[in-house]
């Protein structure tokens, strides 16, 4: 394995905090289980909920461990307050992924400024026994200066409910006040930002 200089000295703490920020590997119950310069490994037990109709491992959560992978080892070697993003990955299944438990292994291959290479390995463990199930190559790219942002918009959607308040927003608020539905019937027009009733002219009759 070749050894790499890791950019940011924090690199580790960067990645696992990044990591508990991924929805997906939290609900299918995936561990971080370990960080290297250059390397990440990811593990998961099987679950009959995670299955394809044969009761194997489906390949699309074998793709997703393996291409999270990947993906940590790459960000091990990006420099502090990035994110990293997959460009593209390619995913070989050698066999049916039938185990206990499941480890996937991103290795960087040729890390970049920008673009960075990673070969991934998914291994199916039963007992004493290991079946290397997935073999694949991933490109990722780092975006310097841009750091995940999923905080961002968690914190943008609490200032917006906060403007809204409790009930809603205000267009929901202004349908809910009493006497809102009192004109239905009469005829409507847009005019400007809000919904007025039209005015009849003098002398007219009919619509």
């Amino acid at each position: 394995m070749i050894r790499f200089q890791p950019k940011n000295p924090a690199f580790e703490n960067q990645v696992r905090e990044s990591f508990a920020r991924q929805a997906l590997m939290r609900t299918i119950g995936a561990e971080l289980v370990r960080v290297e310069p250059g390397r990440a490994e990811i593990a998961l037990p099987y679950q009959p909920d995670l299955t394809q109709q044969h009761g194997y491992l489906h390949a699309g959560i074998t793709g997703a461990i393996a291409d999270s992978a990947g993906g940590y080892a790459g960000y091990s070697l990006f420099p502090a307050g990035s994110s990293v993003l997959t460009v593209e990955f390619k995913i070989n299944l050698l066999a049916p992924a039938a185990g206990e438990r499941f480890v996937a292994v991103g290795e960087v291959v040729k890390p970049g400024r920008t673009l960075t290479i990673c070969r991934l390995e998914v291994t199916a463990i039963k007992g004493e026994q290991r079946t290397l199930i997935a073999i694949g190559q991933q490109t990722l790219i780092c975006l310097e200066g841009q750091p995940d942002r999923q905080g961002r918009r968690l914190r943008a959607r609490h200032s917006a409910s906060a403007i809204a308040g409790p009930t809603g927003s205000r267009r929901a608020r202004a349908r809910a006040r009493p006497g809102a539905g009192a004109d239905r019937g009469r005829p409507w027009s847009w005019r400007g930002p809000r919904c007025r009733p039209r005015r009849r002219r003098a002398g007219r009759t009919g619509t």
